[in-house]
């Protein structure tokens, strides 16, 4: 990877591979890149899932459904239910709004068992990314970012709703979040965190050896 930031460091780079909130802040690490330039495609494909299957429901166009899946990809990820709307009305967390979430979860599950990997939905995702940069779209999507004083979290990589544009990044948003869905958050950046100290300690090992 830093072969990579020498040959193009003016890139913006997208990180793709799983555990991608560790991989996303690795990126940045050893690259050197500013943490604007390094996106990691998180839980977008999770929240385009979740938007489809809330447009099926209620019979609004997904484009038209503000809806975002928020912290880590995986199983603590969380539907951001207090900010969820559509033309400016907000959603209440339902027990059908519940069950399309967990729906969402299992899908990604489903594909997986059945397939063994994924292939057409992150690529979707990834293809959303890559326009809203090439064509400076400023398009707001959940990705995978450096936190800087969210929520008390800090220094790792999260699913936070940011603007991508030529530059990668042009700002991250800080949604008002509920008290429960504010200690999810904290929860992931805990569990991500863990990860990344795991992973750093086994390269300082691997390195004095």
């Amino acid at each position: 990877m830093p072969r990579l930031a020498e040959l193009s460091p003016d890139a913006v780079l997208i990180m793709v591979t799983n555990p991608v909130d560790v991989m996303t802040y690795e990126a940045i690490r050893l690259t050197g890149f500013p943490p604007e330039r390094v996106i990691g495609t998180g839980t977008l494909v999770d929240s385009i899932r979740y938007r489809s299957l809330l447009s099926a429901e209620l019979q609004i166009h997904a484009d038209d459904i503000r809806a975002y899946i928020l912290g880590e990809h995986g199983d603590d990820q969380f539907a951001a239910y207090s900010v969820a709307m559509t033309g400016g009305e907000k959603f209440f967390p339902s027990e059908t709004i519940r069950r399309l979430f967990q729906e969402t979860v299992n899908l990604g599950y489903e594909v997986y068992n059945r397939k063994g990997y994924t292939n057409y939905g992150i690529a979707l995702a990834t293809m959303t990314i890559v326009d809203s940069i090439v064509y400076d779209l400023r398009h707001t999507m959940p990705v995978s970012v450096m936190v800087d004083d969210f929520l008390g979290v800090n220094d790792v990589c999260l699913s936070l709703p940011a603007v991508i544009g030529r530059q990668g990044v042009t700002r991250v948003l800080h949604p008002p979040l509920s008290d429960d869905e504010a200690e999810s958050f904290r929860k992931c950046a805990a569990k991500v965190r863990r990860t990344i100290d795991m992973v750093q300690g086994r390269r300082d090992f691997t390195e004095e050896s």
